[in-house]
């Protein structure tokens, strides 16, 4: 991979039945000046699903993976998943209110996620994960974060 240029900040991966939430938060991270990859908006019909996430995630920072009770069901959210990690991504877990955690593949629990329901704070949280990156040179890949006060923090490689 080496100095891949970074062409997006995240690529947001969900469910169909969470498209709402996802458009909604895509909105809001454009607000703040977030480069968002979505698949639904990004991909034309006939382009290769596989290899267009690949490299959309390539030049990503992070994976904002938004989790509910069926998420782990889904194989292509499991490409992106086994993708982000063997390139060394961080991965933002964003947890619906209805997924009980016992559930979680330990990935995930092994990770700082986000439980609001608020899309205005999933954003707010995103941007500043995203934004301490940034600040830091710090790149995104392989990124872990802890919570200071009400926010993620990116830790030092």
């Amino acid at each position: 991979m080496g100095s891949t240029q970074m062409k997006y900040d995240v690529l947001l991966s969900y469910l169909p039945e969470d498209r709402g939430r996802a458009t909604e938060l895509r909105v809001r991270l454009a607000e703040l000046g977030i480069h968002v990859f979505d698949a639904t908006v990004d991909m034309l019909p006939g382009e290769d699903l596989a290899s267009r996430l690949e490299g959309a995630l390539e030049t990503s920072r992070f994976l904002v993976l938004m989790i509910g009770p069926d998420t782990f069901k889904s194989s292509w959210i499991n490409f992106e998943v086994g993708a982000a990690l063997s390139m060394r991504k961080g991965i933002i877990p964003i947890l619906s209110k209805n997924v009980d955690q016992k559930d979680l593949p330990l990935l995930i629990l092994s990770r700082v996620s986000l439980s609001t329901e608020n899309v205005d704070e999933m954003a707010q949280q995103i941007g500043a994960a995203v934004r301490d990156l940034e600040e830091n040179n710090i790149p995104g890949s392989g990124s872990r974060f802890t919570v200071q006060g009400s926010r993620l923090v990116a830790l030092q490689p």
